[in-house]
């Protein structure tokens, strides 16, 4: 999948729809529940947040989704 300009790797497209489903379900969005869903190991969690956040789907601040990455993991359903 590619998401502004970068080339996402299954890791950080597991990471981003684990946190994707999580919001959904009002879950609160930390690096360890969303390594917990997506069965990721949490260095490679922060790896992918900080990737995710350096192309724009992930506010890492505030462990939110932003426009783009909530259209990006909806593509991912």
């Amino acid at each position: 999948m590619v998401q502004n300009g970068a080339m996402l790797d299954s890791t950080e497209q597991q990471f981003l729809h684990a946190a994707f489903r999580l919001s959904r379900a009002t879950e609160q969005l930390t690096v360890a529940t969303i390594a917990n869903t997506a069965r990721l190991t949490a260095m490679r969690s922060a790896v992918a947040l900080i990737r995710l956040g350096r192309t724009g789907l992930i506010d890492p601040d505030r462990m939110r989704l932003t426009m783009h990455g909530l259209a990006a993991a909806a593509r991912l359903e």
